[in-house]
């Protein structure tokens, strides 16, 4: 199954956030949180959305792998607006 986390922290992904749109992560309701390596741990709450983790593929430019994490929608929508109003 996929991993569920309750609360989202952020580690190593700044450069990664930066490329990417705050309207495009609320349109999609995922959220990049953690990077280890060449993967990147994305927080959803739909699972099944794979389009929108190939364009975050295409969006960053880079060789990466993504890795689903379930997370309750507030908790995403809370830490996309507690990151990119901070900045």
């Amino acid at each position: 199954g996929i991993p569920y986390i309750s609360h989202i922290k952020l580690q190593g992904i700044e450069n990664i956030l930066k490329k990417i749109s705050k309207s495009f992560l609320k349109k999609h309701k995922i959220f990049p949180y953690k990077k280890e390596g060449e993967k990147v741990f994305i927080a959803t709450s739909s699972p099944t959305n794979y389009q929108a983790m190939e364009e975050i593929a295409f969006i960053v430019g880079e060789e990466i792998e993504t890795e689903l994490v379930l997370a309750p929608q507030r908790e995403i929508l809370k830490a996309i607006d507690r990151e990119y109003d901070r900045a």
